[in-house]
């Protein structure tokens, strides 16, 4: 079935949510129990004569702020959780900065904020923080507490602004702008979107959806997760079709989870689920604008391809984990020092509730539904573009579905670098210099481990813009706007249609690999020749690791880079292919502790990938690919190494065809 592809460009970038004739006065999820929320020491206003400077506003970053001279200030913003008290030391973060100014008359001002941290080449590769003038009489606050339908799309990047290293090591912008009379102007390091915000959204859909004026078939749920350590709430959305709901029957309440005295969450039936979080880091702000993008694509109920979506999921989506840290204005931790996404393998409610929530709500899910994909949103300030990172899974064709979905996604979208996607088993091992912490804690690691979820990505998208050098591919080198972030969420859920083969279109058909049977095909038999990026053929790998011969890897990938070169001399290849294996079995042998099971797998699997270069039957580099990828199937259901429950349908019928 062809679908039309949505595609946001060619229609006006500022209609995304429906709309209707008069909008329902809003029902706030309020905090019954917990009314207190935490103050921030460092949101603060400064009056001075001619002009108002105030960060105290949720998000808000401003600590210090000093007059210079008569239109001169400077500026001083927070790093995480300055002025709390904490018995130990934190890394220091001076990246995120939002604050408000206000001239009493058309005045031009001169702004340093002089303290940030040195990410010179972030501004040397042409970064631009944004901006936005408010309405008259409309107070950064109230701007914050609200939502208007496409506000958003308001802000701008600020392109007029020098920067320099100063003495201390610490970068300095420098800000000239002509302010109007009696006016908000808002700065912020990048697209705002704070918690207060947030609600205010989350409460304008809600209204929306459910409006009791019209006939809705989208299911849109909002309730209280947990609450965090300053008493805020932490939303789960439920977004599915009104069928797959069982409206006399509720979801059961989970120990420590749902505050809230009764949860109403109608119970769904058995259709796969899809957990998607973001957020957890609170300076990353384009994950939240990607998270928003899927958000509105979800309940739009215009769209085929959204209404597939609902009628086939069940979504469960945490939109901002950490909001404490965004509250306060931080980049990357939370209030107590903690970096969330490193705490998922022993979470305490008491330490870091949010995370113990979200780990007991996804192993429920995963041990009494089925969890299909997880998803966790985050921004990179080091890159150009957007990637996905993935898992390293030990089976073949398993490991072939995990990439499969990522390729699909990076022809889906035109933000996607296909170059800096990573699936391997470094990417689950690397640690932070920042907190010397394992990524083995995060969610999408700590997720895989304990349930085996085949997909479980991290999608991370640049702060500023993409990067597509020598990728004849694409052509998108321009500076990010929010609806960019929102589209890359968007993509990645259309991506799930086609991997899922729910619908077709032409970015697919009309690639180089024709269909997703090509595109698996390509996946498969690029696996076997890159050991660094996708880190797949865990048996050759295991031998190699174990006896310290990585000449043996690299003697395969040169003669497999001499049979495309044009097949020649191939009594002299298979002479080599014939010396490699002695020297193998030598090696083997010596080894002490070796499970012997293993190492058979691996001498048939490094037998079957050389036979495969060698056969004369193979006459195209897609064959040869082809004819690797049967073979590696083969040893595995011999060997009953593969687990297809976790497999569809269509997957299981392609391996079972190559099978035979």
């Amino acid at each position: 079935m062809n679908y039309r592809y949505f595609n946001s460009t060619t229609m006006n970038k500022s209609i995304f949510l429906p709309t209707i004739n008069k909008v329902p006065q809003q029902q706030t999820i309020e905090n019954p129990e917990h009314d207190i929320i935490y103050k921030n020491k460092n949101q603060k206003t400064f009056n001075f004569h001619n002009a108002i400077f105030t960060s105290e506003f949720n998000s808000g970053n401003m600590i210090n702020c000093e007059k210079l001279c008569e239109d001169t200030f400077r500026i001083q913003i927070a790093y995480d959780c300055e002025g709390i008290d904490l018995d130990r030391k934190i890394a220091i973060y001076r990246v995120w900065f939002y604050f408000g100014v206000k001239c009493f008359n058309n005045q031009e001002l001169n702004i340093i904020i002089s303290n940030l941290n040195n990410h010179l080449r972030l501004y040397n590769a042409g970064y631009q923080f944004v901006y936005r003038e408010l309405e008259a009489n409309q107070e950064p606050k109230d701007f914050e507490n609200s939502y208007v339908l496409n506000e958003e799309y308001k802000w701008k990047r600020f392109e007029d602004f020098t920067y320099e290293l100063g003495e201390d090591h610490r970068l300095k912008l420098k800000i000239k702008y002509r302010f109007p009379r009696r006016k908000y102007v808002l700065f912020a390091f990048c697209f705002p979107w704070s918690y207060d915000k947030n609600n205010a959204f989350l409460n304008y859909i809600n209204n929306t959806i459910n409006d009791e004026s019209k006939i809705s078939n989208i299911y849109f749920h909002n309730e209280i997760l947990i609450y965090s350590k300053e008493k805020r709430n932490v939303n789960l959305l439920t977004i599915t079709s009104k069928e797959n709901v069982i409206s006399y029957q509720l979801e059961p309440n989970l120990i420590g989870l749902f505050p809230t005295k009764n949860r109403c969450c109608k119970s769904l039936h058995d259709k796969p689920i899809i957990v998607i979080s973001a957020r957890v880091h609170p300076g990353e702000t384009p994950g939240t604008h990607m998270m928003n993008g899927i958000i509105k694509f979800l309940t739009d109920e215009n769209n085929e391809y959204a209404e597939l979506l609902r009628k086939n999921f069940v979504f469960k989506i945490i939109p901002i984990i950490n909001v404490d840290g965004v509250s306060s204005g931080n980049f990357r931790l939370d209030n107590s020092g903690l970096n969330l996404n490193r705490c998922y393998i022993n979470p305490e409610i008491k330490k870091d509730p949010e995370i113990y929530a979200i780990k007991k709500l996804f192993l429920f899910y995963s041990n009494h539904f089925k969890v299909r994909y997880y998803f966790d949103l985050h921004a990179d300030i080091n890159v150009k573009g957007a990637y996905t990172f993935g898992n390293a899974l030990e089976y073949f064709e398993n490991h072939v579905e995990n990439v499969l979905f990522g390729f699909i996604f990076h022809l889906q979208s035109s933000h996607i670098n296909w170059k800096r996607c990573i699936y391997s088993e470094n990417c689950m091992k690397t640690k932070f210099k920042g907190d010397n912490n394992s990524k083995e804690a995060t969610s999408r690691v700590h997720f895989f481990k304990k349930t085996g979820l085949i997909h479980t990505y991290t999608l991370e998208s640049s702060y500023y813009k993409g990067d597509f050098e020598g990728n004849d591919e694409k052509e998108n080198d321009e500076i990010y706007q929010i609806f960019d972030f929102e589209n890359t969420g968007r993509d990645c859920l259309i991506s799930i249609l086609l991997y899922e083969e729910l619908v077709t279109n032409d970015k697919i058909n009309n690639s180089p690999y024709n269909n997703i049977y090509g595109c698996r095909e390509f996946i498969a038999g690029n696996l076997q020749l890159n050991e660094e990026r996708f880190n797949l053929d865990y048996g050759l790998k295991r031998v190699a690791k174990e006896i310290n011969q990585r000449k043996f890897w690299m003697s395969l990938k040169e003669i497999n880079d001499k049979y495309i070169l044009g097949r020649e001399n191939r009594n002299n290849l298979k002479k080599m292919s014939l010396m490699a294996l002695p020297k193998i079995n030598k090696k083997l042998d010596s080894v002490r502790g070796f499970n012997p099971n293993s190492i058979n797998n691996s001498i048939i699997k490094s037998n079957n990938l050389i036979n495969s270069m060698q056969n004369p039957n193979v006459t195209s580099y897609n064959n040869r690919e082809n004819f690797i990828y049967k073979n590696n199937i083969r040893n595995q259901v011999n060997f009953g190494l593969t687990r297809r429950k976790n497999l569809n349908p269509i997957s299981q019928s392609v391996y079972k065809t190559n099978n035979n």
